[in-house]
């Protein structure tokens, strides 16, 4: 593994990783990164700021085979995201001093048994059924609606987002202390009963799970299923969803399943994440982050200052629906994209994706969006 630096204004941060110990099988393929941004500065540099993205990936592409489930963690201010897959992004977190992170990648497939091979074919009346059933157990609950502007984030107690800040921090990759995040969790939930503060329990448990390397995946899809079952923020709706079905695409693999026969658990998770984000009109690309302008005015004439503090509010509200907007499209790719990834080996299952679509999403003109969308086009509005 290797360790990177970063901190409050110009930071430092990482330049390589490794298979972890204990993955089923080695990395047959060498784990390289480039920084997302086009600057002026090298892509393959090790020094990133703030909120900076660096995308993690083996090369070459297609060196683990059809049948690898990789998995990715992170020690340190930092989030990896998706979870599973031959590529993630790191997007490095707001800290207090510069410091070091590590990236670390697991193979966490099982090899299929010699008897287990399966081209996954199923007839289209069986699957139908079957997205149905799946699709009847996704959690239904009223979200925040969106009218213009970035939804407000939920108020918690100060105690319990010092302790939510607490379980973060024990984040420690795939050397986290799991039974001891466990263990903080139920005394928080025993302690707090309000819908909205369990919800965040759930969240942070599922995602320090799975930003540890997804070792108990089990776990996941129970923290998962639990918090979006309650109000939690919209940004985070999305962001279970992937750990859920990331979680399913290794717990399938540990059951010597082959790919085809295993993809569809997982893509009708990722689906339903993609059913509640259609709720909100989200534009095809992201939107350009607009300007805001000045602050106060010394010596300034009666009156000016008022009026340069109500532009500058529109301002930031603009700003953040912008950001709000560009992290929900980013999320939606990420939802897209895993399904894209599982459904790029052979064989090839149109059919099945498009049942699996239907079942899920319902709207005939999301279903053909989202096709669309899983073959490399672009969303349309």
């Amino acid at each position: 593994m290797s360790r990177a630096l970063w901190g409050m204004l110009l930071a430092a941060s990482l330049a390589s990783a490794s298979s972890l110990s204990g993955a089923q099988s080695p990395l047959r393929g060498a784990i390289k990164h480039r920084a997302v941004a086009e600057l002026p500065l090298p892509r393959d540099r090790t020094s990133f700021g703030i909120g900076e993205q660096v995308e993690f990936f083996i090369d070459p592409p297609h060196a683990e085979g059809p049948e690898a489930v990789i998995a990715w963690h992170v020690n340190g201010a930092a989030t990896v995201d998706p979870i599973v897959g031959t590529s993630t992004i790191v997007t490095l977190a707001l800290t207090r001093e510069a410091g070091t992170f590590v990236v670390g990648a697991a193979r966490r497939d099982a090899a299929l048994q010699a008897d287990g091979q399966s081209n996954g074919k199923t007839e289209n009346t069986q699957l139908r059924d079957w997205v149905r059933k799946q699709a009847a157990v996704f959690p239904k609950v009223e979200r925040q609606p969106v009218e213009g502007a970035a939804p407000a984030a939920i108020e918690l107690p100060k105690e319990l987002r010092a302790e939510l800040v607490r379980m973060d921090g024990m984040r420690k990759g795939f050397d986290t202390k799991l039974d001891e995040v466990d263990e903080l969790g139920r005394t928080l939930l025993e302690k707090y009963t309000d819908p909205k503060e369990r919800g965040q329990i759930y969240y942070w448990l599922a995602h320090v799970h799975g930003q540890s390397g997804l070792r108990k995946p089990e776990k996941v899809v129970e923290y998962a299923k639990k918090g979006l079952e309650l109000p939690i923020e919209l940004l985070q709706v999305p962001t279970l969803y992937c750990y859920w079905g990331d979680a399913v695409q290794i717990a399938r693999s540990g059951a010597r399943e082959p790919v085809p026969a295993r993809r569809k658990w997982s893509a009708v998770v990722y689906l339903a994440g993609l059913r509640e984000m259609l709720r909100y009109p989200l534009p095809h690309k992201a939107p350009e982050l607009p300007a805001v302008g000045r602050g106060l005015v010394r010596n300034a004439l009666p009156g000016e200052n008022e009026v340069i503090l109500k532009q500058q509010a529109k301002q930031i509200a603009a700003r953040r629906f912008a950001e709000f907007q560009r992290e929900m499209i980013w999320k939606r790719d990420i939802l897209v994209g895993q399904i894209a990834a599982m459904y790029q080996h052979p064989p090839d299952a149109p059919e099945e994706l498009r049942e699996l679509a239907t079942g899920v999403l319902r709207d005939p003109r999301d279903v053909e969006r989202f096709l669309r969308a899983v073959k490399g086009g672009r969303w349309d509005p």
